[in-house]
């Protein structure tokens, strides 16, 4: 399953638009306990705000024999206006 994380500009700022390589690693609760980039935008700006955006983010929990699980998930987040 794809992850996927939904980012909003704030309104008063101008972010350019990209494309990074993110790994989370998602505990069996759901929650983000360490984020990474794998390959960066190329913009310090908008790979710190992928991050930032990574770590509010709740996930369904991975489900492994009926029980929940901790994963670690790649993936690509792409910001566009």
């Amino acid at each position: 399953e794809r992850m996927k994380v939904s980012v909003r500009y704030p309104a008063n700022e101008e972010l350019p638009q990209g494309s990074l390589l993110i790994r989370v690693h998602i505990d069996e609760e759901g929650k983000v306990v360490r984020a990474s980039l794998l390959e960066s935008s190329g913009n310090g700006r908008l790979d710190q705000a992928a991050l930032k955006a990574v770590y509010v983010s709740r996930f369904v929990p991975f489900v492994e024999d009926g029980k929940p699980v901790a994963v670690t998930a790649a993936g690509p987040m792409h910001f566009r206006k």
